[in-house]
């Protein structure tokens, strides 16, 4: 039969089939096949698109293995002692860090000589270091590393401690790959008149080398133009020998676009509060939502081993276990962590 039609419109065989995958796959893009987009370049592009091993978990909030049963204790370990020394955890073993380290001389968390009670910055910025460092030495090649860092003022100035710590990390061998920004749409009220209130938190996403797992389809967002075709680049890449490449339109992902830095959680509602069994634990009072995690673990973890060296609460080992992964955490107050393992024993996945 497709010898057939080949025959009556005077194409070939070869030709009818890329149709055919075409229809099959991204029906909307027949129509603009000869007009903005090649039949060759179109079929080469769908091609990539399906043969994307993570497409067709795009869009799930949790990876469950069928079977509802209550979380084990197999399925994490928590340390009661400072990161600084993270001996329990083998070299290379992790390919997932999610956290948010305590700001310096923010908050109290009820213990002796945590960090973030430095008196000095350098003295506290050493310290974060020495993390950072047993970080790097556990982290997988392929690992993601994801810090929600905020500053503080002092003196009528910001200290810029984040950024302090992160050029270091840099310097010593992380990449920074992105400075994503999470608006708060219930921050802490401040009484500055003379400058703008702080709405926002940055999460630095790092890695250890440029081969790291990370699969976009889970953040990609809808295109607002909803031709299947992209118009031609307004920007031209210039040749050695002074002429102007030509590049041909392009194919829209049908998942979304790749969103910028500013787009990734504008859809996402940080209110600073608590919710669910976090109602009950009062003693921390700087969590963040489990859904923030749940992005990038998606992204990230493949049932391999996720973990918070600042776990307070737990919200990144809930996230870590229910993603299928082993998630490990080190806390120094001890409430906290019978907290911890009050909250991941409630959990079924």
């Amino acid at each position: 039969m497709r010898d057939k039609v080949a025959e009556d419109l005077g194409t070939s065989h070869n030709t009818i089939g890329r149709l055919l995958y075409i229809e099959e796959h991204y029906p909307t893009l027949i129509d603009e096949i000869g007009k903005e987009i090649t039949l060759n370049q179109a079929f080469k592009e769908v091609r990539q698109i399906v043969g994307k091993d993570k497409l067709s978990k795009a869009g799930k909030t949790y990876i469950k293995n069928g079977k509802i049963k209550k979380v084990q204790t197999d399925s994490y370990v928590i340390y009661n002692q400072s990161c600084e020394e993270m001996n329990q955890v083998a070299d290379r073993s992790v390919q997932f860090i999610f956290s948010s380290p305590p700001y310096h001389l923010i908050r109290d968390y009820g213990v002796k000589d945590a960090i973030g009670e430095d008196a000095s910055l350098d003295v506290y910025l050493d310290r974060m270091m020495k993390v950072m460092e047993e970080c790097w030495r556990v982290m997988r090649d392929d690992a993601t590393m994801f810090l929600v860092y905020g500053d503080k003022y002092q003196n009528g100035s910001m200290l810029m401690s984040p950024e302090r710590l992160i050029i270091r990390m840099i310097e010593y061998g992380f990449k920074l790959k992105n400075k994503i920004i999470l608006q708060k749409s219930n921050p802490n009220p401040e009484a500055a008149q003379k400058r703008f209130m702080q709405n926002n938190e940055v999460i630095y996403f790092l890695t250890k080398t440029n081969n790291y797992k990370f699969y976009m389809d889970f953040f990609r967002i809808p295109h607002k133009d909803k031709n299947p075709v992209s118009n031609s680049p307004k920007h031209h890449r210039l040749l050695t020998d002074r002429r102007i490449a030509n590049k041909s339109a392009s194919l829209k992902n049908p998942l979304g676009k790749v969103p910028s830095s500013i787009e990734v959680f504008e859809d996402f509602i940080y209110q600073g509060k608590r919710n669910g069994l976090d109602k009950e634990f009062e003693l921390h009072n700087s969590t963040f939502p489990v859904e923030l995690v749940d992005r990038f673990a998606e992204a990230c973890l493949e049932k391999g081993v996720g973990l918070d060296p600042f776990c307070g609460s737990g919200t990144t080992l809930e996230s870590i276990v229910m993603h299928g992964g082993f998630a490990v955490g080190y806390e120094l107050q001890p409430q906290y962590i019978e907290y911890c393992k009050k909250r991941l024993s409630a959990l079924e996945v």
